[in-house]
C-alpha cells in the first residue's frame, strides 16, 4: 500500500493533488483548529517570530516533524509485509530547487533509518521566513536525551571548559523530568557554561487510529532540533552526539530480530548521511560522535568527573519503555530491567563499579516468563550473548558489516567495540567473557 501525506501550512493552503487517490491519502497540518495538527507548543511560531532560524533550517525542522509524526501515525501492520511502508510526502518549502537536489541523500538517510521507502514532492511555501545574521551562537551543540551516555558527553564537554548549547526532545511522560533533573545539577556545577533547550513535539492523535510504536524516525527529529540552534558563524559549529559504540552499531541479537529491535538511530552510516544533508543545505555544522569506539562501561570509567557522574547516574533514564512499569502499579520512573538498553546499562555500571538506579524487574534473580513479550525479549538477549560467546572474529566481522555500511579504515575498531561491549553483557548475564577477540 502507498501512503500520500499532504502537509498544509495554514488554513488557506488548498493544495489539490488530482492524481493521488483518496485511498491512502491524508493531511498533516501546521496550524491550530484541526485534528491533523502536529503538536509543538508553539515551537514553529516562536522560531518565525524571533527570526532566529534560517530558511533551510526551518524547512528541515518542518520536514523532521512531519517524518516523526508519520512514523507514529502509519501502523506497519498495513504494509504488505507488516513492516516496510511506502510513503510520499508533499511538502511546502522555501527553496524547492535546493531541496530537490537533496532528495537522494534524504531518501537514503530515511530509508536506512526507518526501513521504509520515503519520497518527497516539494512545492514553494507561501510563508515568509526572516533571519537575523548577527545572532550569537555557541560553537558547541550537544544532544541531551536524559540517558546515561548523553550525561557523560555533557560532563566531558563542560569539564573541558566549553560553553555548550544542549538540546533535548520530549513528548508526554517522564523524559522531561529526567532532562530537567540533570540540567539543574549541571547548571550548578558549571556556572555560565550551559544553555538548555527542551523541545516538545508530538504526532496528531485521531479517533480510531492505531499508532505505530517502533518510532525509528525519532532521531531524525532530534538532530533537526539541534540544527535549529546553529547560527552562521565565522567558525564551524560542532554538533555532539554522545552514544556508545555497541548501541550505535546495534547488531541484531538473533536472525529474527532485524526489524523494530535493530534500530539505527546513531549508526555511523546514518550520521554520515545526515552530515551530507547538512553540507547540501549549506550548514557549517559538523557532527561529532566521540564515543563510537567506546563501550558504555568504558564511557563511564573514562568520564572526566567520576564523582558527578556517579551522583547523577540514578537520575538518568536508559530504558526503552520506562512508562510500562506504571501498568503494574509501580513508579513510571523505574527502568524495566529486562530490555537491551537496561541490561547494557547494568553491565556498564557493574564494570565501572557505580551505584545504580532501581529496576522494575531483576532478571538476574528471576528470569521473566519467555512465553510473554518481556520474557521473549530477554531470552533473545540471552541467546545473542550465548551466540557471541561461541562465535569467532570472522563471524563478528560479518555481523558488524551487516549492521550497515562502514568505512574500511574503521572496521576493525567497530568490530573491537562490538566485542568488548558484548563481553560486558556476558559478564553481567553469565559471568563469562570470550577471550578470542581482536
Amino acid at each position: 500500500m502507498e501512503w500520500h501525506v499532504i502537509v498544509r501550512e495554514d488554513r488557506h493552503d488548498d493544495v489539490i493533488l488530482n492524481k493521488v487517490r483518496n485511498h491512502g491519502k491524508f493531511y498533516l497540518d501546521l496550524f491550530n483548529g484541526t485534528p491533523w495538527r502536529i503538536k509543538d507548543r508553539g515551537l514553529l511560531d516562536d522560531h518565525i517570530r524571533k527570526t532566529e532560524i534560517g530558511i533551510n533550517q526551518y524547512d528541515l525542522l518542518v520536514l523532521a516533524m512531519v517524518v516523526f509524526s508519520i512514523d507514529h501515525m502509519i501502523n506497519r501492520k498495513y504494509s504488505d509485509d507488516n513492516w516496510q511502508r511506502n510513503i510520499t510526502i508533499y511538502l511546502p518549502v522555501q527553496q524547492p530547487d535546493i531541496w530537490a537536489k537533496c532528495e537522494d541523500v534524504l531518501n537514503n538517510l530515511l530509508n536506512f533509518l526507518s526501513g521504509d521507502k520515503w519520497s518527497f514532492r516539494f512545492r514553494k511555501s507561501k510563508k515568509s521566513i526572516k533571519y537575523q545574521n548577527n545572532i550569537f551562537s555557541s560553537e558547541h551543540i550537544c544532544l541531551l536525551s536524559g540517558g546515561a551516555d548523553s550525561l557523560v558527553g555533557a560532563i566531558d564537554l563542560l569539564e573541558k571548559g566549553k560553553n555548550v548549547e544542549f538540546v533535548g526532545h520530549h513528548g508526554k511522560g517522564i523524559t522531561l523530568i529526567k532532562q530537567k533533573e540533570i540540567s539543574d545539577t549541571l547548571k550548578k556545577n558549571y556556572t555560565n557554561q550551559t544553555n538548555f533547550n527542551f523541545f516538545f513535539v508530538e504526532a496528531p492523535k485521531t479517533n480510531g487510529m492505531t499508532v505505530e510504536t517502533t518510532t525509528r524516525a525519532r532521531s531524525f527529529l532530534f538532530i533537526a532540533l539541534a540544527a535549529c540552534k546553529y547560527h552562521c558563524n565565522e567558525k564551524s559549529v560542532n554538533l555532539y552526539i554522545p552514544e556508545n559504540g555497541l548501541i550505535s552499531l546495534n547488531v541484531p541479537l538473533t536472525h529474527s530480530r532485524t526489524g523494530s529491535l535493530s534500530t539505527k538511530t546513531t549508526h555511523p552510516y546514518y550520521l554520515m548521511m545526515y552530515q551530507k544533508l547538512f553540507d547540501a543545505l549549506g550548514f557549517d555544522l559538523k557532527i561529532i560522535s566521540d564515543y563510537r569506539f567506546m563501550t558504555k562501561g568504558e564511557m563511564f570509567k573514562n568520564c572526566m568527573n567520576i564523582e558527578l557522574l556517579d551522583s547523577l547516574l540514578e537520575k538518568t533514564m536508559s530504558c526503552s519503555h520506562p512508562e510500562q512499569s506504571r501498568w503494574t502499579g509501580k513508579s513510571p520512573k523505574l527502568h524495566c530491567g529486562r530490555c537491551l538498553p537496561c541490561l547494557i546499562r547494568k553491565a556498564a555500571i557493574k564494570k565501572a563499579g557505580f551505584k545504580d538506579a532501581k529496576y522494575a524487574t531483576n532478571v538476574l534473580s528471576k528470569a521473566p516468563d519467555p512465553s510473554k513479550k518481556g520474557g521473549s525479549d530477554y531470552r533473545a538477549i540471552q541467546m545473542g550473548v550465548e551466540r557471541f560467546l561461541l562465535s569467532t572474529n570472522k563471524n563478528d566481522y560479518f555481523l558488524v558489516r551487516n549492521s550497515g555500511p562502514l568505512g574500511d579504515n574503521e572496521i576493525e575498531q567497530f568490530i573491537s567495540v562490538y566485542q568488548r561491549g558484548m563481553n560486558e553483557l556476558s559478564t553481567l548475564l553469565f559471568n563469562r567473557t570470550r577471550d578470542t577477540i581482536l
